[in-house]
């Protein structure tokens, strides 16, 4: 069975638990929406909103990339992703999946730290990224998609090898290091490994770019 065909049978099954919570849980219960440095929660929301964004949003990405081959003029590159498309999909939608399940279970009053589950989910979502990076072609949807990376396809090979490396760094190392600092130090362990990972690529691709002279040498075949 392919990612994507994973990644919509994860979105059927939390489809079905919020279904199931919002018909069993009563409605006017108030749970977290968002927690500060420290951990504490300093906004409520109702269990509705809670329960019905997070499978509308996975759905929203999973048709997007389903209907991406109709709007990508690089399709042949973009079919050779097809795998990467597949993976990033699935590690969204299983992120998003377990954030309906930590609200399904603050609705039936456990308590769930959640700022540390989200980042534990980022780090993941990092790495899955990170892994696939490397694997994608030349497109204008998927990937480091800057104008120096879609100019050349050399630019975009060397740029997402060294993209893909630093967003596996950063997901490992965040990983590991997220179950051992107090929460109010989580966001800022957020931003020092984030960051870094995602403007490197982009200065570097800048850099390729600049060094070969602002070079273009995309074939003009992919583009149909």
């Amino acid at each position: 069975m392919s990612a994507m065909r994973c990644a919509w049978g994860v979105f059927l099954l939390t489809l079905i638990a919020c279904l199931a919570g919002l018909w069993l849980l009563p409605l006017e219960i108030q749970i977290p929406h968002h927690w500060n440095i420290h951990g504490e929660p300093d906004r409520y929301g109702s269990l509705m909103s809670a329960l019905i964004y997070p499978p509308l949003v996975i759905l929203g990405i999973l048709l997007l990339l389903s209907l991406l081959k109709h709007f990508e003029p690089r399709r042949e590159n973009l079919q050779e992703s097809e795998k990467a498309k597949g993976w990033i999909g699935l590690a969204v939608s299983l992120m998003l999946a377990l954030i309906a399940g930590a609200n399904l279970a603050m609705g039936m009053g456990y308590e769930v730290p959640m700022l540390r589950l989200i980042m534990v989910a980022i780090f993941v979502l990092f790495i899955v990224v990170g892994n696939f990076l490397s694997k994608t072609r030349s497109n204008f949807f998927i990937g480091i998609r800057t104008p120096w990376t879609l100019s050349s396809d050399e630019n975009w090979r060397k740029t997402h090898h060294l993209g893909g490396r630093l967003f596996m760094l950063a997901g490992v190392l965040g990983l590991f290091i997220s179950f051992a600092l107090p929460h109010q130090l989580l966001t800022w362990l957020m931003l020092g490994l984030i960051l870094p990972a995602s403007f490197i690529p982009i200065i570097y691709s800048w850099y390729l770019w600049h060094k070969d002279g602002g070079s273009t040498t995309n074939t003009s075949s992919n583009s149909k």
